[in-house]
Formats: C-alpha cells, structure tokens, sequence
C-alpha cells in the first residue's frame, strides 16, 4: 500500500481502499470504462470523485477525465492556489488534501512534484512544515526542550513578521530565516524532504551570492583603481552605489570601533556574506 493513500488524504468527503459503495458503479459507467478489473481507491464527495487503479487515475473534477499512469510527465502543485496541474490537467477542489495528492501520484509515476511557488514562498511552506511536523511529534525519537518549543513559537511569529514586509524586504528576510531554521533543524539531528529542499534553497542562493559578491569585487576594484589614477568620478560613483545600498560612508567616520564591528556584523547578516569576504575586499582594495 501507497504512504499517502489513507485519511490525511481527504478533507472532505469519502475515501474507499475497500468495501466499495454501491454508488461505485454509477462513478465507473459516468467516468469510468470497461477497462476498470482491480481498484486500489475510490473518492467520492459532492457528485465528484475519482477511481485509482494500477494503471489509471480517472477524474471527475468539473470535467471528467482518464490518466493513463504511465503517461504521467509534470505534477505542479501550487499550495498558494490550491492546484494540483497533472499534465494538461489541472485539478482543484477543497475536498481533497492536493499536497497529499501529489506526492501519492508521485509514488505510483516516480515524477518529481514541481511547487508552484517563489523561493521565499517555498522557505515560508517548508519551514512551517517542519515546525508542525515538530509540534505533532511526526519525528521519531525527538523529544522538544522547552527551549525547543519557544524557538518554534519564535520562528512562527518571525514567519508573520515578514509577511509583512514589502517583496525586497521579504526576499532577504526569508533567507536569513531559513539558515536559522537550517542551523535549529541540524541541533535536532532531523532528517526530511522539506529539509533538503530548504538546504538545496539555501545552497543555490549562496551560489548567487559568491557570484554577485565576485562581480562586485571586480567592479568595485576598477572603481578604486580609478581612484589611484586621479578620476574624481570615481568616488561619486562609490557613495552613490554605497547609498543604494544603504550604506552612508560620511556617517562611518564618526563611529566607534565597536559601533563599527557591529556595522560590519549587520551587513554580512543583511546580504548573506563572511567577514573573511569582507576582508578579502578590503585588501584587494588597499594593494
């Protein structure tokens, strides 16, 4: 039997993996065919419904279909919109778990589930995720501190917190949160899906980022180069993409060492970079 073919898969309505209603002959001669020998579920809520077998997914969402499983190619799931597409097909209904659903489909056809969300989007999904699965103690052998559960809370309500951002905010505040939530996950020893999706996240954006950084490096290199030659233009440029930035270069004189390291240590939090990068920069910048 199939992990996800069971309750958690129905919200609403009636899942069967045996003792089959009589309304099942009704659902084979609507949207069925002669084809159906041994069924492994069958759904039904609201005059819709769906027969699986070995072979086949037959569909009765608005529009009636057959899905031979062998011809299954794509499966996106957008949680956001709550639309499972299978192929061509697009299936959405509020009785059936669609998260649950395709990764059942991904059981029977090995096709991965594409999610249909921006990278902060599928941060935001997979943490919550985890942190549930946390607080249902779906994790073996994982027993939650006190200081466990109020980092949990803590992470939910920096979730909230940054929803209510405007896009560019958000985009960097979810990914300092998922390296927090990565660092939380490994302290637990935890091992999962979401996990490894949010490490594969957090690894391609820091592969952007060391791209970004050395593009910066060059740039920024040509510009102090430009400086050492006597181009006055050059500094105007400087404190115009430092004020881009965010970054007031007059305003640093007047800090305090200990001010300035904590300058330092926010800006390498704000755009996901070392201090070691910071100190390579530096000394490229003073050859």
């Amino acid at each position: 039997m199939y992990e996800y073919l069971d309750d958690d898969l129905i919200l609403k309505g009636q899942l069967y993996i045996e003792n089959y209603p009589n309304s099942i002959s009704n659902a084979i001669y609507n949207y069925g065919d002669s084809e159906i020998r041994e069924m492994i579920a069958y759904y039904e809520y609201d005059e819709q419904g769906f027969i699986l077998t070995n072979s086949a997914l037959y569909l009765s969402f608005v529009t009636n279909t057959k899905l031979n499983l062998k011809d299954i190619n794509r499966l996106k799931y957008s949680p956001k919109n709550n639309i499972l597409m299978i192929n061509d097909y697009i299936l959405a209904t509020d009785g059936i778990d669609l998260d649950n659903f395709s990764k059942l489909l991904n059981e029977m056809t090995s096709v991965d589930v594409t999610l249909d969300l921006l990278d902060e989007e599928k941060i935001e999904y997979y943490i919550n995720m985890v942190l549930d699965d946390l607080l249902n103690s779906n994790y073996e052998d994982v027993l939650l501190s006190n200081d466990d559960y109020k980092k949990i809370k803590e992470f939910k309500e920096e979730i909230a917190l940054i929803n209510t951002y405007d896009q560019v905010q958000k985009e960097e505040e979810y990914d300092v949160l998922n390296r927090h939530a990565l660092e939380f996950f490994d302290e637990l020893e935890l091992d999962s899906e979401e996990i490894d999706a949010l490490e594969k996240i957090h690894l391609q954006h820091q592969n952007l980022n060391n791209q970004t950084f050395n593009n910066s490096m060059n740039q920024y290199e040509d510009l102090i180069n430009g400086l050492k030659n006597g181009d006055p233009t050059k500094m105007n440029k400087i404190k115009s993409m430092a004020s881009s930035l965010g970054i007031d270069l007059d305003a640093l004189q007047n800090k305090s060492p200990e001010e300035l390291n904590q300058y330092v240590d926010d800006l390498c939090e704000r755009f996901n970079i070392s201090k070691s990068q910071l100190e390579t920069l530096a000394k490229r910048f003073s050859k």
